[in-house]
């Protein structure tokens, strides 16, 4: 009999429930009941609190969907496994301790049998973190030390990003590290990432260094969700959607602000005039706050 597979979901440092594989293509997400009496929020906009468990007919709910890695990471991830071809669920059972957001996938039965051991310094960086980014470009989970920045270890909470050179894409970090300066200048009002080019500790390319959005000061986790997820959108399906549909998420959602739609709006505009042609889902989101 094949094995399910199956996971412990954290909502930051609380057990928030179990993610399970189901026979055939199906997966379920169910809340443990001291979660769903603790008062903590639900964990995802399509994850509402519930006793229920919920039900994908189909591989991952797109909450979880988007949380795997993509691109250069997903691939990296999947031959430290030693597998031509590793599932998503498997994927983020392996590298889910340092997710986007404030959710975190933990295996309960971890198996070092089959993993590779890495003969590179990127691959020995993507095994020791164990963190799953989103973005097609090679990229790791940073920590900033004493001044010095180096990739993240096991069971460590990243606190900046680093994006590499592309093989593909000549000056593709120069690139980005300059558009968004002159973002910031577009959008003097806004709140834009800090980020600048520096070295990583252990490896020889320069990398564009971003702090993470995403967590505090003080190491803490920050909630948010991509329009992918709040959409119920799958990873793959991230072209599909409109910047129309999500400001009429915002207009028709509790807890969310009207004016947000005029950010989200000032926000595209910029993208264009700086010629951003890949405005998809993924790269846009809320942030969840106690006010909603």
């Amino acid at each position: 009999m094949a094995h399910l597979l199956w996971g412990h979901i954290y909502y930051k440092d609380h057990f928030a429930g179990t993610l399970r594989q189901e026979p055939g293509d199906r997966t379920s997400f169910t809340y443990h009941d001291s979660y769903l009496s603790s008062g903590q929020p639900s964990i995802a906009h399509t994850l509402p609190l519930q006793a229920a468990p919920f039900l994908s007919e189909s591989g991952l709910p797109p909450f979880f969907d988007n949380l795997v890695a993509e691109g250069w990471l997903e691939e990296a991830q999947t031959r430290l496994l030693a597998k031509r071809r590793a599932s998503r669920f498997e994927l983020l059972l392996a590298f889910g301790q340092d997710c986007a957001g404030a959710v975190s996938v933990i295996d309960p039965e971890p198996q070092e049998r089959g993993i590779i051991k890495p003969d590179n310094p990127m691959d020995m960086a993507v095994m020791a973190g164990r963190a799953s980014l989103s973005g097609i470009q090679p990229k790791l989970a940073l920590i900033e030390q004493d001044g010095t920045f180096r990739p993240a270890r096991a069971r460590e909470l990243s606190t900046h990003i680093g994006k590499f050179p592309s093989p593909r894409h000549e000056n593709l970090t120069t690139n980005e590290f300059l558009t968004t300066m002159t973002l910031k200048t577009l959008l003097p009002d806004d709140r834009i990432v800090d980020l600048h080019m520096g070295t990583i500790e252990g490896l020889t390319d320069q990398a564009l260094i971003i702090t993470r959005f995403d967590r505090t000061a003080d190491g803490q986790r920050i909630h948010f969700e991509e329009f992918n997820q709040l959409l119920g959108y799958p990873s793959d399906a991230k072209y599909g959607g409109s910047h129309k549909r999500m400001a009429d998420f915002i207009r028709e959602t509790p807890g969310c602000l009207p004016a947000e739609i005029y950010r989200l709006y000032l926000r595209i505009l910029a993208g264009l005039l700086l010629g951003n042609t890949d405005m998809h889902l993924k790269n846009f989101a809320m942030v969840h706050t106690d006010a909603g």
